[in-house]
């Protein structure tokens, strides 16, 4: 599967449902088995809360990549920018091994924009799946406020990518 040609496809298959309320666990799991699957090696992933760290980011290593995210967000933010670094993962999917992933060299805006379309619709997808679960309330995003937190935080991160991303995830 190339999972890099289209985010919602990519996030569609990523967004496995999950009756337990892990949110993006499950999620993660299932793309650390789909690179064991298809290059048949074992490539972690791992995710580290910092209150050192200002925004997220994602360091993509030999054999896994660590996604960093910061402590000072809400936890609706922190799992947009979760869900905005495994973008980067799936789109790096088939090169994971080539050097320019390994010396994580800056996204260009083609792949920036991957990753926020892919985190949109992961997150609108898991908050669909989640959205009666009263345990895990504070992740799930209501109608309308998805769309609205991701055009806040694409405008400060990027925002000549502003509107092609929100066109694109308003169709």
């Amino acid at each position: 599967m190339a999972h890099s040609e289209n985010p919602q496809k990519a996030a569609e298959f990523f967004g496995v449902d999950d009756e337990n309320g892990n949110y993006l666990a499950h999620s993660i799991r299932k793309i650390e088995r789909e690179i064991l699957n298809e290059q048949e090696r074992h490539y972690h992933i791992l995710t580290h809360v910092s209150k050192r760290c200002d925004s997220a980011c994602i360091l993509f290593s030999e054999k896994c990549c660590t996604i960093f995210l910061p402590s000072n967000s809400d936890e609706k933010s922190i799992r947009l920018a979760l869900g905005h670094e495994l973008g980067h993962l799936v789109f790096k999917f088939e090169e994971l091994q080539d050097s320019k992933t390994l010396d994580n060299e800056k996204p260009t805006d083609e792949e920036e924009e991957f990753a926020w379309i892919f985190a949109y619709h992961l997150i609108d997808a898991k908050s669909k799946q989640h959205e009666h679960n009263k345990r895990i309330q504070k992740f799930v995003y209501e109608s309308g406020e998805l769309r609205r937190a991701l055009s806040k935080v694409v405008c400060e991160k990027n925002p000549k990518l502003q509107d092609g991303i929100m066109k694109k995830v308003s169709a």
